[in-house]
């Protein structure tokens, strides 16, 4: 609880300054939580667990569109929002490393059975956040789809980033 309080200040002190800033903590905390666990202590359980691992993408994401929610009311600012979105993607890759580590990849450098290195897992959920796909890993066929689905994400959330920065640079003109 204690630590809560102290992330909860620190962003209305230095990053959001209004009352929205508790829902957009909460996603925040609640993401980076979710994506630590994965990573480092879930990435197990994820183990040939799809359920598992498509639950654990679901509760990312509603806790990852709890940053919108005050910027469609009009109740935070372009600059608040984008912070939102750069740590709510962080978080989001983590997530998607954590689920890879656990449940696994094809590659060369992949053994077989057991876990991938978090580096080597990390490594893959840049690679297929921003679509570059070097073809060097791929995931197993039971998670395929949850690449295709972080790909996606990371259009939306460039694509995201790039219309608040275009909207910033508008409000500045004029």
């Amino acid at each position: 609880m204690k630590l809560y309080r102290f992330i909860k200040s620190f962003f209305k002190k230095h990053v959001f300054n209004s009352t929205s800033s508790t829902i957009i903590t909460i996603g925040l905390v609640g993401s980076f939580a979710l994506s630590y666990l994965s990573f480092f202590i879930l990435f197990k359980a994820f183990y040939e667990n799809i359920f598992l691992c498509v639950l654990a993408v679901i509760t990312a994401l509603l806790m990852s569109s709890m940053a919108l929610f005050p910027y469609m009311d009009k109740r935070i600012g372009n600059t608040k929002l984008l912070v939102s979105l750069l740590i709510q993607a962080s978080s989001l890759i983590v997530l998607f490393a954590g689920i890879y580590r656990g449940y696994g990849l094809l590659g060369s450098s992949v053994p077989e059975k057991g876990f991938i290195e978090g580096s080597t897992s990390l490594y893959f959920s840049i690679v297929t956040w921003t679509t570059l796909g070097y073809g060097d890993y791929q995931p197993k066929t039971g998670i395929q789809l949850i690449a295709t689905f972080q790909s996606a994400l990371g259009y939306i959330f460039l694509g995201l980033a790039v219309a608040i920065i275009a909207n910033m640079m508008i409000k500045v003109k004029k």
